[in-house]
């Protein structure tokens, strides 16, 4: 999902649909130049409500970094709740 303007991209929102009824959203970016704007939260209500509800999710689920405090505060103001933490490996 894009959200544009003056015909820029200022907003994105990957979101893929798993077909057990999963909804995974991943990398929500708004431009820094357009934050505390409701842009992120525009973008994920339009997806849940518009596409995810006619396309039969039953979970949602999303990864955010425990430091991002804002992205966190916007997710618990759409519902959503903490399940678990987990750790990023690499092998060199």
């Amino acid at each position: 999902m894009l959200t544009k303007h003056n015909n820029e991209v200022i907003g994105t929102l990957l979101a893929v649909l798993v077909p057990q009824g999963y909804l995974y959203i991943g990398d929500v970016f708004v431009h820094p130049n357009y934050r505390r704007q409701n842009i992120a939260t525009s973008m994920l209500i339009r997806l849940i409500d518009e596409w995810a509800v006619a396309n039969g999710v039953k979970y949602i689920w999303l990864q955010v970094e425990k430091v991002n405090t804002e992205a966190l505060d916007l997710y618990h103001k759409l519902g959503m709740t903490k399940l678990y933490e987990y750790y990023y490996m690499k092998r060199f």
